[in-house]
């Protein structure tokens, strides 16, 4: 009568360790024996869109969509940075770029929403990456209560309110054609209270729940659309360059390429890996590169104000 209890413990204890390990062999599985997704037979003859194109990570993926041959459409607010990655793409590539000079946060007005929606549903949207967001200030740590509403607003509106209007717009015409690729840019500060930087936090929490909602409301096996959101730490682009650019200033070159590739990637080096995760089982999102699947589950909790404080000080 009292082994019972002790029995149900231990098969209870075995069926996590299982779950734990398959998870680890996944994560391994997927990173060290990558099968790539093809996105090419999802978008023949259609166009990637992606927000936020004309410079790191939306500039690497468009660049990575144009080595496989598929057109894009890249949404920008930087007219010069867009001109420049259109170029290179046009000059190396045999795909078509269009290329919109655009600040998203105008999408929140009907009419504009309405006139975009039209223009872009002139072409067959066949991927979506919704990669264009916000820190605030060029740093992720900030004083939230001196903090201004406009401040607030626009980082909301990009981070997550183009997110749900941008997956509404193509929506539709990839359940038509039951195929297509959603992917969205997440952040690791949006799965933990993330104090450092609450707003930043907030918005990005919703990008991750929105994905895996509409994930759930339209499941690949029924739609033939693929979601997926990534969740990095830092990446070295321009959101994160307090860090790069402390680091510098304090004569810790030589660390900050010993970090490169583990724990503060180049954009180039983390893509690379990221791009792997989509359509290869990890339903609920990906940090991108094996680092950073540990940081998601083990480690998160550590990122709060004081972790922050200390990498922003070494750009002062």
């Amino acid at each position: 009568m009292i082994v019972c209890p002790f029995l149900f413990l231990q098969i209870l204890g075995g069926l996590c360790l299982l779950r734990f390990l398959y998870t680890q062999w996944r994560i391994i599985s997927v990173y060290f024996f990558p099968k790539e997704f093809d996105f090419k037979s999802v978008a023949r003859d259609g166009y990637a869109l992606i927000t936020g194109g004309a410079e790191g990570i939306g500039k690497q993926c468009a660049l990575y969509f144009a080595k496989k041959g598929i057109n894009l459409i890249l949404v920008d607010f930087n007219e010069k940075k867009l001109k420049e990655t259109t170029k290179e793409i046009n000059e190396n590539f045999s795909v078509s770029v269009i290329a919109k000079v655009m600040d998203l946060t105008s999408l929140a007005d009907p009419a504009v929403y309405d006139a975009f929606e039209k223009e872009m549903l002139k072409q067959n949207i066949a991927i979506l990456f919704n990669n264009a967001g916000i820190a605030e200030e060029k740093r992720a740590f900030w004083n939230y209560a001196n903090s201004t509403s406009t401040g607030i607003s626009r980082l909301i509106s990009i981070n997550s309110e183009v997110v749900a209007l941008m997956t509404k717009l193509v929506l539709p015409g990839m359940l038509e054609r039951k195929k297509g690729v959603i992917m969205h840019m997440g952040s690791a500060a949006g799965l933990s209270s993330f104090d450092a930087n609450p707003i930043y936090a907030g918005s990005k929490a919703f990008v991750i729940l929105f994905a895996r909602s509409i994930r759930d409301l339209y499941p690949t096996s029924k739609t033939g659309i693929v979601h997926h959101v990534f969740y990095p730490a830092f990446i070295r682009t321009s959101l994160t360059t307090f860090i790069t650019s402390g680091l510098k200033k304090k004569g810790h070159e030589n660390t900050l390429e010993s970090l490169k590739n583990v724990i503060f990637p180049t954009v180039e080096s983390w893509f690379e890996s990221a791009i792997k995760t989509v359509g290869n089982g990890f339903d609920n999102g990906s940090g991108g590169c094996v680092f950073f699947e540990f940081f998601a589950n083990y480690l998160v909790s550590f990122l709060d104000t004081t972790t922050l404080q200390k990498l922003s000080d070494l750009s002062e």
